[in-house]
């Protein structure tokens, strides 16, 4: 990992990784959510491409996030739905059919699919659903685990893993992930080093909304995760049995685990130079970029198990 990496004051905190090129970066806002903001590894050049669909068209806009599959671009939301797909250098977004079906966390795949979080409202579960634009056919898999409740203890991160072409899916509340092909087959159930098994996540019943809601915030074991090279990345918010609490207090902790050999490798750390805490991070070609509260940084991570790497013991 580079000691000093390179910086730049977005001025706003509304921003989000949209995706990541070999050239470039691409960041959405969220004061804008057709506002697409293109730059290089080293900030030096910066680009605004503003995102435009008819107005005839029934679009959540608050609900609408940007993600760059390049040379692809999406612009989705999950509540109408709406989906729209352009390409670079110049998009222009085309509506794709996406029917009635209500989603989250899409992630977009090859051969003119999707797949994303939906729910099974008979049996009160997430689910992952495979959807392919040109059929019109989906595929729903029943693989995330509840524990108490099927909603709440089922959160997470949904991510693809470019090199392997798996899917993962990891828990936020609890030690689990899982491991998909993308016909959305059970590949594996992993744990991290954590020990946490169980999501503590309590509900209450809202009767004058007929909901049901958390009664108080969850503990969140994983807090951002990313896939790069057939490893996954994990930021951490448990400190170790033996780490140094002053050390863990002014840097964000990553676990990296290998998807192939579904096994932990090693963990790292990046120091926080102010008291805001790492918000979210990608990493592409041994480059790893980070939103550190209005700051975007590039850090240059070195090949194979880096210098400053250790191995974190079992986890309160």
């Amino acid at each position: 990992m580079s000691d000093e990496p390179k910086s730049f004051d977005l001025k706003f905190n509304s921003f989000y990784i949209a995706g990541l090129s070999y050239e470039n970066i691409y960041l959405g806002d969220n004061r804008n959510s057709g506002r697409l903001i293109v730059t290089n590894y080293s900030f030096t050049f910066f680009k605004e491409i503003i995102l435009k669909i008819p107005d005839s068209v029934k679009f959540a806009w608050r609900a609408a996030k940007i993600l760059i599959k390049y040379p692809y671009v999406y612009l989705v939301e999950g509540i109408t739905p709406c989906i729209f797909k352009g390409s670079f250098p110049a998009p222009v977004l085309k509506k794709l059919n996406i029917g009635a079906i209500k989603f989250d966390s899409p992630i977009p795949l090859t051969g003119n699919n999707i797949a994303f979080r939906t729910r099974d409202f008979e049996k009160d579960i997430r689910t992952i659903t495979k959807f392919n634009f040109d059929s019109g056919n989906f595929y729903t898999a029943h693989v995330l685990e509840k524990q108490n409740d099927g909603f709440f203890s089922t959160d997470g991160m949904f991510l693809i893993d470019s090199a392997s072409f798996k899917l993962v899916y990891l828990y936020y509340y609890r030690n689990n992930y899982i491991l998909l092909d993308t016909f959305l087959h059970l590949i594996a159930k992993l744990k991290t080093i954590d020990t946490v098994t169980q999501a503590n996540v309590k509900t209450m019943i809202v009767p004058s909304e007929k909901t049901i809601k958390l009664s108080s915030p969850p503990k969140v074991i994983n807090k951002n995760a990313c896939t790069c090279d057939s490893q996954l990345f994990v930021q951490s918010l448990l400190m170790a049995d033996n780490e140094n609490p002053i050390i863990f207090k002014q840097s964000s902790v990553f676990d990296v685990y290998s998807i192939e050999k579904t096994a932990y490798l090693f963990s790292f750390y990046i120091n926080d130079p102010s008291r805001y805490k790492i918000r979210e991070f990608k990493i592409i070609d041994k480059k790893m970029v980070v939103l550190q509260d209005k700051f975007i940084l590039c850090y240059q991570i070195q090949s194979g198990i880096p210098d400053t790497s250790f191995k974190r013991a079992s986890k309160f």
